[in-house]
């Protein structure tokens, strides 16, 4: 931004001093080779004369004008070397740093009350691993994406059993069908085990970091 503020100045006063030199443009006379060489007598207080020798300007010595300057001229290029430089050092940064940081991202759906939610959002960040966190309590689940943990792992292990709100709706097992238990944990994440992990077509229900090391070493791989 302050190279671009530079070069905005540098046009701007080219502009200025191209139209001050249209303006107040004159002519000077300008000499390419020396000037004649005259010979005069100059008396001198005492007795005797000496010689002494001037240059002066010839009469036909031919005028050449002073013309504007072009703005072209006056813009300073571009310091190509440091640019070139700047994107060199970027892309090897960019290098180092893509074989460095493994390309993982994952997704969590939680609360951020979950001290499991807790602990897994705290084991990515700190291998530096993107994380898409779904706050449950500000976005509920689609009943499509908890489909997709229930097929894998069964619809009883997404519900927390043990869990106050489950005691307080008084479900049981069975009470309800696989279509009826998706619909209400969409609208009761509370309901949830919490956290629910996918990175790409890998899942995870809860806490399982043994799981979540074998994707980190996978990526690194």
């Amino acid at each position: 931004m302050n190279s671009g503020l530079v070069d905005c100045r540098k046009i701007v006063l080219a502009a200025v001093v191209c139209l001050f030199a249209c303006t107040y443009s004159s002519v000077v006379a300008a000499y390419a080779k020396p000037t004649t060489m005259v010979r005069q007598l100059q008396p001198r207080r005492a007795s005797g004369s000496r010689i002494r020798i001037v240059s002066i300007a010839s009469a036909a010595r031919q005028a050449a004008s002073c013309h504007a300057p072009k703005l072209h001229h006056l813009i300073a290029a571009p310091p190509l070397e440091n640019s070139t430089a700047a994107r060199m050092i970027l892309d090897l940064g960019l290098m180092v740093a893509w074989n460095i940081l493994p390309a993982m991202e994952v997704q969590i759906f939680g609360v951020k009350k979950s001290s499991d939610t807790r602990a897994a959002l705290r084991f990515f960040a700190e291998r530096r691993i993107k994380v898409h966190f779904v706050d449950l309590n500000e976005r509920a689940a689609a009943v499509g994406e908890l489909r997709r943990f229930a097929q894998k792992f069964g619809i009883q292990a997404l519900v927390d059993s043990g869990s106050r709100r489950y005691a307080e709706l008084g479900l049981r097992p069975g009470v309800l069908s696989e279509e009826r238990w998706l619909e209400k944990l969409s609208i009761e994440p509370l309901l949830l085990r919490m956290p629910l992990v996918r990175h790409q077509q890998q899942l995870t229900i809860g806490a399982a970091p043994e799981t979540w090391d074998a994707w980190y070493a996978a990526a690194k791989s």
